[in-house]
Protein backbone atom coordinates (compact mmCIF):
# COMPACT_ATOMS: atom_id res chain seq x y z
CA UNK A 1 0.00 0.00 0.00
CA UNK A 2 2.72 2.31 0.96
CA UNK A 3 4.30 1.40 -2.37
CA UNK A 4 1.46 2.43 -4.58
CA UNK A 5 0.91 5.49 -2.53
CA UNK A 6 4.82 6.60 -3.51
CA UNK A 7 4.34 5.85 -6.74
CA UNK A 8 1.13 8.11 -7.25
CA UNK A 9 2.46 10.45 -5.85
CA UNK A 10 6.01 10.62 -7.67
CA UNK A 11 3.61 10.73 -11.11
CA UNK A 12 2.29 13.77 -9.52
CA UNK A 13 5.55 15.91 -9.82
CA UNK A 14 5.92 16.93 -12.55
CA UNK A 15 8.70 16.22 -15.48
CA UNK A 16 11.84 17.82 -15.91
CA UNK A 17 11.70 21.66 -17.75
CA UNK A 18 12.74 20.12 -21.14
CA UNK A 19 11.17 22.08 -24.54
CA UNK A 20 10.82 19.15 -26.71
CA UNK A 21 7.96 21.33 -28.93
CA UNK A 22 10.40 23.58 -30.32
CA UNK A 23 8.46 26.77 -29.74
CA UNK A 24 9.63 27.49 -26.74
CA UNK A 25 6.84 25.87 -24.41
CA UNK A 26 7.49 23.78 -21.72
CA UNK A 27 5.12 20.48 -20.14
CA UNK A 28 3.95 23.23 -17.49
CA UNK A 29 5.13 26.47 -18.90
CA UNK A 30 3.57 27.82 -21.89
CA UNK A 31 4.70 31.06 -23.55
CA UNK A 32 3.47 33.88 -25.68
CA UNK A 33 5.46 36.62 -26.76
CA UNK A 34 6.72 39.34 -29.40
CA UNK A 35 9.07 41.15 -30.74
CA UNK A 36 9.03 45.05 -30.74
CA UNK A 37 10.94 47.63 -30.20
CA UNK A 38 13.85 46.37 -28.68
CA UNK A 39 12.22 43.85 -26.17
CA UNK A 40 10.68 40.70 -25.79
CA UNK A 41 7.18 41.28 -24.10
CA UNK A 42 4.91 38.37 -23.74
CA UNK A 43 2.92 36.20 -21.19
CA UNK A 44 4.02 32.97 -19.32
CA UNK A 45 1.09 30.38 -18.67
CA UNK A 46 1.80 27.95 -15.40
CA UNK A 47 -0.12 24.76 -16.16
CA UNK A 48 0.77 23.11 -13.22
CA UNK A 49 -0.92 23.45 -9.62
CA UNK A 50 2.36 24.84 -8.18
CA UNK A 51 3.68 28.32 -8.47
CA UNK A 52 6.45 28.54 -10.62
CA UNK A 53 9.79 30.85 -9.19
CA UNK A 54 13.06 31.36 -10.45
CA UNK A 55 12.21 30.98 -14.34
CA UNK A 56 14.53 31.97 -16.65
CA UNK A 57 13.76 32.17 -20.53
CA UNK A 58 16.59 31.42 -23.17
CA UNK A 59 16.01 34.38 -25.91
CA UNK A 60 18.06 32.90 -29.09
CA UNK A 61 18.62 36.06 -31.79
CA UNK A 62 18.26 34.24 -35.14
CA UNK A 63 19.21 35.12 -38.89
CA UNK A 64 17.80 34.88 -41.93
CA UNK A 65 18.62 31.11 -42.52
CA UNK A 66 17.77 30.38 -38.73
CA UNK A 67 21.24 29.66 -37.04
CA UNK A 68 21.87 31.45 -33.87
CA UNK A 69 24.00 34.66 -33.83
CA UNK A 70 23.53 35.48 -30.41
CA UNK A 71 21.92 34.09 -27.14
CA UNK A 72 21.13 35.45 -23.42
CA UNK A 73 19.25 33.80 -20.56
CA UNK A 74 16.98 36.26 -18.82
CA UNK A 75 15.13 36.37 -15.57
CA UNK A 76 10.90 36.54 -15.66
CA UNK A 77 10.81 38.63 -12.39
CA UNK A 78 8.78 36.94 -9.34
CA UNK A 79 6.48 34.07 -9.15
CA UNK A 80 3.83 32.62 -11.60
CA UNK A 81 1.13 31.84 -9.54
CA UNK A 82 -0.36 28.32 -9.77
CA UNK A 83 -2.80 27.92 -12.71
CA UNK A 84 -2.17 31.35 -13.40
CA UNK A 85 0.25 33.35 -15.95
CA UNK A 86 2.30 36.40 -15.40
CA UNK A 87 3.56 39.24 -18.13
CA UNK A 88 7.51 39.47 -18.79
CA UNK A 89 9.82 42.11 -20.61
CA UNK A 90 13.11 41.36 -21.38
CA UNK A 91 15.81 42.68 -23.75
CA UNK A 92 16.00 41.62 -27.22
CA UNK A 93 19.09 41.25 -28.75
CA UNK A 94 20.07 43.15 -31.54
CA UNK A 95 20.89 42.43 -34.80
CA UNK A 96 18.22 39.36 -35.20
CA UNK A 97 16.17 38.25 -38.52
CA UNK A 98 14.14 37.04 -35.85
CA UNK A 99 13.92 35.27 -32.40
CA UNK A 100 13.21 32.30 -30.41
CA UNK A 101 12.02 31.76 -26.77
CA UNK A 102 12.04 29.45 -24.67
CA UNK A 103 11.68 28.41 -21.42
CA UNK A 104 15.14 27.37 -20.00
CA UNK A 105 14.68 26.58 -16.18
CA UNK A 106 12.35 27.08 -13.23
CA UNK A 107 11.46 25.97 -9.86
CA UNK A 108 7.72 24.64 -8.71
CA UNK A 109 7.07 25.90 -5.15
CA UNK A 110 6.48 22.59 -3.05
CA UNK A 111 5.96 23.91 0.23
CA UNK A 112 7.62 26.05 2.51
CA UNK A 113 11.10 26.00 2.40
CA UNK A 114 10.66 23.31 -0.29
CA UNK A 115 11.54 23.96 -4.37
CA UNK A 116 11.90 21.54 -7.14
CA UNK A 117 14.37 22.70 -9.86
CA UNK A 118 14.13 21.98 -13.46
Amino acid sequence: MILALAVVMLAAIPAGGQVASGDGTDRWLKLQWTAEAGHIRGRIYNEYFRPADRVQLVVEARDASDNVVSQRYEWVGGVVPALGDRSFDVPAPRDADHYRVAVASYTFILGPGRGRRF
